[in-house]
């Protein structure tokens, strides 16, 4: 029976071998396990790829026939095997197409295995049938929640009270269940004081804005409070997201981080504070572009700290891998995945997202590049989805001037009400005024 079990050998064989041929594409099939493999070399592949990537090496035939010898002591097949799975496949073929395949063969295999212990509980007679069905009616509702991604749709009151008495009882103990913007104006507007945890949130602003700036006002805000957080960049790379994160808490303006302009003073206030840093919970991912990437990462940082994740920030929304050919469609099912994380991570998701130039010429004279939740229907699903809605927006006339006067309108909260702030926005550190010098002038040497 065994080896009649569904399978399909070519897609798990031209998965693999996407990988092979473009590295980028591991964060599409990261989700999977081994066990989504039917052929054993196919699975310990799989294993081998997941751990190379894990410690940000190339993915490559060489790299994987030595993880896969190392773990297994011997050699189990040659170099050759892997270098051939790149072989005949079809151009422009994607994992998205051979994905569902290999879910759903392995999910047929999953039934049958299970189908077959319980044929042979019952042919043994050794418990009554009802106990059997019962059994079967419990282990199917599983296997058909697995399919649904481990998110079970349905829940009785008698399961859901638990998890509202611990919230409940959390709250008394003043424990963490929003986080803080660091704006103190914007928070004590907020219901909860922040952005409540477990939800989805968006900030969203035409270029020029800030947008970036407050995400990192917000980590910043967040980890120097010991809160776990996540920055994913697909707009600025590892250094340049450096450089405006670390900058205003170092004191230093952020046109003089460059070869022009940088001096020894600079240099030292840099050094000093970012060795202040080192250890606090901030991770930045600049390389993710799907759900599949961010999952990874996140599942990494998890194992990392204990399973704790307090705030997620994406910035921004439109710049994440279009997995569909209707850009609608691809950014309502990003919109839906992110606020997945939300739930599943218990964490706040903030995603930045910008928005069209169009935004100018639908505002008044009066109220010159004012956002409306109007604006956000063009970027998929997320006015729906969005627990908390904040937009950044401003006169374009005055980006010249240094502290800017940005307003940010609260357009959609929860139970809470709709409001409007006006922040102040320093173009020389990059900073709504939440992230201040950790350095003092007595640090610094002589």
């Amino acid at each position: 029976m065994e080896n009649s079990l569904p399978n399909s050998n070519d897609a798990e064989r031209q998965l693999l071998g996407l990988v092979l041929m473009d590295q980028g594409l591991f964060g599409e099939i990261a989700a999977l396990e081994p066990a989504t493999f039917y052929d054993a070399n196919y699975r310990r592949a799989f294993a081998a790829m997941r751990n190379i990537n894990a410690r940000n090496e190339l993915i490559n035939p060489f790299t994987i026939y030595e993880e896969i010898k190392a773990i297994a002591g011997v050699e189990l097949f040659p170099i050759s095997t892997i270098t051939n799975w790149t072989y005949g496949i079809p151009f422009g073929l994607k994992p998205d197409t051979l994905l569902p395949i290999l879910k759903d063969k392995a999910l047929k295999r999953d039934i049958i295995k299970k189908c077959n212990a319980f044929l042979s509980e019952a042919a043994e007679d050794s418990k009554l049938g009802n106990e059997i069905a019962a059994s079967a009616a419990t282990t199917f509702q599983a296997v058909f929640a697995s399919g649904m991604n481990g998110h079970r749709p349905t829940v009785s009151l008698d399961e859901a009270i638990p998890f509202s008495i611990d919230r409940w009882n959390r709250m008394y103990r003043k424990e963490i269940v929003t986080v803080e913007t660091g704006l103190e104006f914007i928070d004590k507007r907020l219901t909860g004081g922040g952005l409540e945890k477990g939800m989805f949130h968006v900030i969203g602003a035409r270029p020029g804005k800030g947008k970036t700036s407050l995400g990192l006002d917000m980590a910043s805000h967040n980890f120097l409070n010991q809160n776990v957080t996540v920055f994913f960049t697909m707009e600025l790379s590892r250094d340049v997201l450096m450089d405006r994160l670390i900058a205003p808490l170092a004191g230093v303006e952020r046109y003089k981080i460059t070869g022009k302009w940088i001096s020894n003073i600079e240099i030292e206030k840099l050094q000093k504070t970012t060795e202040f840093l080192r250890n606090f919970p901030m991770f930045i991912n600049h390389k993710a572009r799907s759900l599949a990437d961010m999952r990874l990462a996140l599942q990494e940082i998890a194992r990392k700290t204990g399973g704790k994740i307090d705030l997620v920030i994406v910035d921004f929304l439109t710049k994440m891998r279009l997995e569909k050919r209707d850009k609608y469609a691809s950014v309502s099912a990003n919109a839906n995945g992110l606020a997945e994380f939300a739930t599943d991570f218990g964490c706040a998701v903030v995603c930045l997202a910008q928005l069209n130039r169009e935004v100018t010429k639908r505002s008044s004279a009066k109220e010159p590049g004012r956002v409306e939740l109007t604006d956000f229907r063009d970027s998929g699903e997320i006015e729906e989805l969005g627990r908390t809605i904040l937009a950044l927006w401003g006169d374009e006339d005055l980006t010249g001037q240094r502290h800017r006067p940005v307003r940010c309108t609260c357009l959609k909260q929860g139970e809470g009400q709709i409001f409007d702030e006006t922040l102040i926005f320093d173009t020389h550190f990059m900073t709504f005024g939440v992230r201040t010098s950790l350095i003092q002038p007595a640090q610094l040497a002589a």
